[in-house]
């Protein structure tokens, strides 16, 4: 990743999947994350909790994406779900960034990332790899926090 662009502004941030992990007693996957198997037969067929792939709050704006396999498919309750948060705005009225991002989730290849706002669904030309989908993310929380208007 070291050829991938970074945010000046970030401290490094922080990974909880890899907390003390190291046979540790207080490995986060075994302390702190939410056993969502015990939840698995409350749902119809393969719904399971917090089904939104990427979530993040920054500054009080909103970023959350879905991610689907290479050829995979938005299923129409999920496709539902996008078009409403695609609608929705943070207490200063500034719309939520909801995307679909189609790629192969080991490699980060991506073949296309579609946004929804307002009501429209619209294919980014310009983010088709993983180089412009981090800048695309860089943007949004250094624009979040004011650095960049």
């Amino acid at each position: 990743m070291n050829n991938l662009p970074r945010n000046p502004y970030s401290n490094g941030g922080f990974n909880p999947m890899r907390w003390q992990c190291e046979g540790g007693a207080r490995c986060y996957l075994e302390c702190g994350h939410l056993r969502k198997e015990l939840f698995a037969d409350c749902f119809p067929g393969k719904i399971a909790v917090s089904d939104i792939d990427m979530i993040v709050e920054v500054s009080g704006r909103i970023f959350m994406a879905e991610w689907k396999p290479p050829g995979g498919a938005i299923e129409p309750g999920q496709e539902r779900l996008l078009e409403a948060l695609g609608k929705c705005r943070d207490g200063q009225g500034r719309p939520f960034i909801v995307m679909a991002v189609y790629g192969d989730a080991i490699t980060l290849e991506i073949d296309r990332v579609v946004n929804y706002r307002n009501g429209q669904k619209t294919d980014l030309e310009n983010t088709t790899n993983l180089e412009q989908f981090r800048r695309g993310l860089i943007r949004f929380s250094n624009s979040a926090r004011g650095y960049i208007k």
